[in-house]
């Protein structure tokens, strides 16, 4: 379950009131788990030992320079780690504007925004992401070594290899080496596997957030509707008893992640076009 850190006053016990003068609302439901710090000297130890889902912290009135410098620790220990800048009524427009710079991404509004809502929209997207990388890490693992490291290989070089050659070079062998270890093994056409890398690699920016065309084009390719062509092809090539059987195995939940993205994606980026086409 996701864990909410509320960096709170050092004095009192946290509050559960909604917010007065720096308090801070009680976050609803059982969505996350919440812990409070009570003591931001603590935090860098605190963050050390298993960065939260998310932090929030209150912008009391005058205390925007500490409210900064936490923002900065926590962008210079956890940078993946969102924060949440609970503002209260009538904020400081400077206080806000320095909070943003300092590098805090998210802001609730007393009494306007709904915190828990804020928590949801921000903690969510990330659970997405890092249970779709768990996936597909899951089923690299189950792969023979060859097929693992041309997988990885087209999904994370930078840039993205696009033809066979950059990919062997990427790989550190000579295309025919390539060529001829994946003929001797049966195992479809280096182009087939790199395309279903590039289309890994596109599965991995939609987890994060990316929309659809943004994610087709980081990958080399040219819309979205080509990123599940991609795997599609591999798995008819691993049909009908061809090798390799543990990459056949694991096409299917792939497809399948990379579709389900594709859609949810769509839901909230315009771009006309479908996912089955």
């Amino acid at each position: 379950m996701p864990h909410v850190l509320v960096v709170t006053p050092q004095h009192g016990s946290p509050p559960t009131v909604p917010m007065g003068a720096g308090e801070v609302p009680a976050v609803r439901g059982d969505s996350f788990t919440i812990e409070h710090c009570l003591h931001p000297e603590h935090l860098p130890r605190r963050l050390r030992l298993a960065p939260p889902s998310a932090i929030v912290l209150p912008l009391r009135p005058g205390a925007a320079p500490a409210a900064e410098a936490t923002i900065r620790e926590v962008r210079a220990l956890c940078p993946e780690v969102p924060v949440v800048v609970l503002c209260p009524p009538s904020p400081d427009g400077a206080a806000v504007l320095a909070a943003a710079r300092a590098g805090a991404e998210h802001f609730a509004f007393s009494p306007t925004d709904d915190l828990t809502r804020v928590l949801r929209r921000v903690i969510t997207p990330r659970a997405r992401s890092s249970a779709v990388r768990g996936a597909v890490e899951a089923r690299l693992d189950a792969l023979p070594p060859l097929a693992r490291r041309l997988l990885e290989v087209s999904m994370r070089h930078d840039p993205p290899p696009t033809r066979v050659p950059a990919l062997a070079r990427a790989m550190g062998l000579p295309m025919r080496t390539l060529r001829r270890m994946l003929t001797r093994r049966g195992w479809p056409p280096p182009k087939t596997l790199l395309d279903a890398g590039r289309a890994l690699r596109a599965l991995l920016a939609l987890a994060d957030g990316m929309p659809p065309v943004q994610a087709a084009t980081s990958a080399g390719f040219a819309s979205p509707r080509a990123v599940p062509r991609a795997l599609r092809r591999l798995l008819a090539q691993t049909t009908d008893g061809r090798p390799p059987r543990p990459l056949r195995a694991q096409l299917p939940r792939l497809l399948e992640l990379l579709e389900t993205s594709l859609v949810e994606r769509r839901g909230t980026h315009s771009g006309g076009w479908r996912a089955s086409a």
